[in-house]
């Protein structure tokens, strides 16, 4: 059986926060930046997971999904801060690698 996460992410102004479930936190994080802006253009880029929480049974991660939605926004920042107090990213690996272009030129030497 598949650990499921709950997780909040955040963008670089922490204005807005998502809350949900994913049982390949990667995957999610990667849909989340690549999601169609039209779609969600209230919504900035979600970039940051600020923090995950691990469970064995889909129904207590759900549980704890509803209990967090129902926490203001001063109850919510406070769980965070309780384990990330700078609001860092702790999924890394999610982020794609933004490469440089390189241009090679051959020489006649």
């Amino acid at each position: 059986m598949n650990n499921v996460v709950v997780y909040i992410v955040t963008d670089s102004n922490r204005k807005f926060l998502e809350i949900g479930t994913s049982t390949n936190l990667s995957q999610t994080i990667f849909e989340l930046q690549n999601h169609n802006k039209t779609l969600f253009s209230a919504f900035g880029n979600l970039n940051r997971v600020v923090f995950s929480e691990e469970f064995s049974n889909p129904f207590l991660a759900e549980k704890k999904v509803s209990e967090l939605r129902n926490y203001t926004r001063m109850q919510i920042e406070r769980l965070i801060r309780k384990t990330n107090p700078n609001w860092l990213n702790l999924c890394v690996t999610a982020m794609p690698l933004r490469t440089k272009k390189v241009a090679a030129y051959a020489s006649n030497t």
